[in-house]
Order: C-alpha cells, then sequence, then structure tokens
C-alpha cells in the first residue's frame, strides 16, 4: 500500500477564502441530519495549505559565478554568494476520515489524504494512514461533546475559549472555539457542541530567519509563514467502516508483513521506466479490536543506495481499505455491486470480481483506480494496484503480498 508520511488536518490553508470556498464543492457546512460521532462514520474534510515568504530572495553559495557577469559576490572568506528566490507552495484537497473503533477512551482511525487539481479538478490519493488516540478525541477531528461542555469560557494572552453560534457558510452552529497563541504562531479551532465535530480550523506558523543580501553583507531576512485552513463538508455512517468483530488469532499473532513491488513511470515525450521496490508491514501495538502497523518501503535511488519512506497505519476487522479485511464481511461481497459513490470526492467503489479464493474491489476517481485484492479466507490483502493519470504523464504503482510471518 503506498506508504506516506502522516497528515494532520490542520496543517491545511485557504488563501482568499471567499474565492476558494466558492470553488469547492460543499456537501453541507455542518450537522442538519448528522448522526452521533460513531465507529462506522466516515467525515470528509477541505484542506488547503500555502507557504508565505517574508524575504523574496535568500543568500545562496554559487561556487561558478562570475562577479563581473553576474550578480553575485566574494565575502572576506572567498566564497562566491549570490541570491535565489525563496520558494513557495500551496495546495488543496480532501480527506476522508474513517472511524474504525470508537470507546469511551479510544479512537481508531483511518485517514486518505487526496490533492485537488484547480485546473481540471483531478482527484488522486496523496497519502494514507493510520492513528489510535486516547482522551476522549480523535486527533484533531472530534472531542467528546460532555469534554466541550466541561471547558469554561476563558480569555488570556495565550488562550482563548469561545461559547457561542459560528456561521459557516449558510449554516450557523452552535459551537466552543479554541484559540491558542505563542511567540511561533497561532491555532484556532471551532467544534460543534452537539457532535463534537471539528467544524473550522486555521493557524498560521512562523518560519526561523532567512539569509539575505544587503549591502554586499549577509543579514537575517524575515523568515516565511506557513498558513492552514480546514473545513468540514460531509460526516456519514457507511457500511463496512466500522470494525464488525475482534481480530482472529492469526492476524494478532503475526508480527510481520512482506509485499514485493514496483512503480512505472511514462512520461509524455521520455518514455516509461519502471523501478522495483519492497515493502515491509512491522504489526506492533495490540489489541482484540485493533493493531498497528509500522509500513516502510524501500526504493532504489540513482547511487545505488535505498531511499525508504515510512507510515503508521492501523488494521481492524472492517472492510476494505486497509491490508487486511473482515472475511465475514467479504463472504457478503457480489460482483457487481457499487458499494459507494462519494458525494464530495466523486469516487466511485465497486466489487469488480468475486471467486472462491478472492474479492476484487476497485476506487476509481476522475484521475486514478485503485485496485485491492483480499483473501476471502484470511482476509489478508493479496494485491494493491494504483493507477494515476496526471497531465505530465501516468503513474502506477503495484503490490503483491509475498509473504506474512
Amino acid at each position: 500500500m503506498r506508504t506516506q508520511l502522516r497528515v494532520s488536518l490542520r496543517r491545511v490553508w485557504l488563501l482568499v477564502a471567499g474565492t476558494l470556498m466558492l470553488a469547492v464543492p460543499f456537501a453541507f457546512a455542518q450537522l442538519p441530519g448528522v448522526p452521533p460521532v460513531q465507529a462506522g462514520m466516515r467525515a470528509t474534510f477541505y484542506s488547503s495549505s500555502a507557504s508565505v515568504r517574508g524575504t523574496t530572495q535568500q543568500a545562496v553559495l554559487k561556487p561558478n559565478c562570475d562577479p563581473s557577469k553576474e550578480d553575485c559576490w566574494t565575502d572576506p572568506s572567498g566564497r562566491t554568494i549570490g541570491l535565489d528566490d525563496v520558494p513557495t507552495a500551496s495546495g488543496q484537497g480532501y480527506t476522508n476520515v474513517d472511524i474504525l473503533y470508537l470507546d469511551g477512551q479510544t479512537c481508531v482511525m483511518r485517514f486518505t489524504a487526496y490533492t485537488l487539481d484547480p485546473a481540471d479538478g483531478r482527484v488522486v490519493t496523496a497519502a494514507s494512514g493510520g492513528d489510535v488516540t486516547t482522551g476522549g478525541s480523535c486527533s484533531d477531528y472530534w472531542i467528546n461533546p460532555a469534554q466541550l461542555l466541561q471547558m469554561p469560557p476563558q480569555s488570556t494572552s495565550t488562550l482563548r475559549v469561545l461559547r457561542g453560534p459560528y456561521t459557516v457558510g449558510t449554516i450557523t452552529v452552535d459551537a466552543i472555539t479554541i484559540a491558542s497563541s505563542t511567540s511561533g504562531g497561532t491555532n484556532n479551532s471551532s467544534y460543534d457542541t452537539g457532535t463534537g465535530l471539528l467544524v473550522v480550523a486555521s493557524s498560521r506558523s512562523q518560519g526561523g530567519a532567512v539569509p539575505t543580501i544587503q549591502n554586499n553583507t549577509i543579514v537575517a531576512g524575515a523568515g516565511g509563514s506557513l498558513l492552514t485552513y480546514t473545513q468540514v463538508l460531509n460526516a456519514r455512517l457507511m457500511p463496512g467502516i466500522g470494525a464488525v468483530e475482534g481480530l482472529p488469532s492469526h492476524v494478532l499473532n503475526a508480527n510481520r508483513m512482506v509485499y514485493d513491488c514496483s512503480q512505472l513511470t511514462q512520461v509524455m515525450g521520455v518514455g516509461a521506466i519502471e523501478t522495483p521496490c519492497r515493502l515491509e508491514v512491522r504489526l506492533g501495538q495490540r489489541t482484540d479490536m485493533w493493531l498497528m502497523a509500522n509500513a516502510l518501503q524501500s526504493m532504489p535511488d540513482a547511487i545505488g543506495t535505498f531511499t525508504t519512506t515510512e507510515s503508521a497505519h492501523v488494521i481492524a476487522a472492517t472492510g476494505h481499505g486497509g491490508y487486511y479485511a473482515a472475511p465475514s464481511l467479504l463472504a457478503g461481497l457480489q460482483a457487481g455491486t457499487v458499494l459507494d459513490v462519494d458525494p464530495v470526492t466523486g469516487i466511485r467503489t465497486t466489487v469488480t470480481g468475486v471467486d472462491d479464493t478472492a474479492v476484487m474491489i476497485l476506487e476509481e476517481s476522475n484521475a486514478e483506480r485503485k485496485t485491492l485484492v483480499y483473501d476471502r479466507r484470511s482476509g489478508w490483502l493479496l494485491q494493491y494496484v494504483l493507477e494515476q493519470h496526471l497531465p505530465t504523464g501516468s503513474f502506477t504503482t503495484r503490490f503483491s503480498l509475498a509473504g506474512v510471518e
């Protein structure tokens, strides 16, 4: 499975709130008809982020620069220094947060983050992972309403807790807003008091100073800022998301899974390049209902060494989406069944094949196809294929289960 680093919904941004919000097909801002937060719920958020530079140019070493011909200079130690533009970046997308298990103390979540291309509306997977949090919350996305109601209003120089109506678009909700401020930035999160769901979050964090040149001297220029924005779009109960039973012994007794993989890149005018890779999934902390997994994907680089990326995942007795799916749920699937059409991302999920040994499920957006094949008896993910079609070319990643220990 594609391994990416963890994503936090609060690390998102909206540059011009009114403009971008009009461009996003919101399902609803919050709450009409939303059931209580529970296992089996999917909450979908719009998220965006951007870095804003404080200094337009930064000082960099330019050893081959000729001061007589180019814009650079030599300092007293003999180093040749010039200026480059300070880079900036921005992006937007959606995040599906699936609650697999929830009790009074523990929340087990699986998330999938998608990028949204503002030019043509392409939706492709950017990251996936999982998390387990305790203490009556699901990371930043949900706080137990009973705990929210116990928060007394307060206002200090570093923390404010406010109660009252909060308007998002055409919807007004009864909310609790928690605003914190430090020398490094600010964070603001507003939660619906009825369900505890995060409604809106934003943040601003200040980066460190950037070296720049003034009068042939390197000085500290203003650092950039990271601005973030998040807004809930949809929350609904979905069959197959919540854990339906405890994990079987062959899952609880497993310690490692290994997948052989390959990545095929096809760029127009360049051709195709296929690179082999390997994925090791180490199974760690576990209870009868859930299990933490750490996935490490290794790929060879141009100099003959390996680059490894790492990500956290969770396993529970749910439907498709992870490294394991409950055989009791797989047994009820029939080829041709449409499992879901997501009202925000537009992703259509279909059972494309069922035989005596395996079940094949396809998730398809306007720019990618994601195929998952599960063993009907053990529930293990046997194969995973991610095909993405972007303006620059197509990218296909294939994983095949080599063994479970």
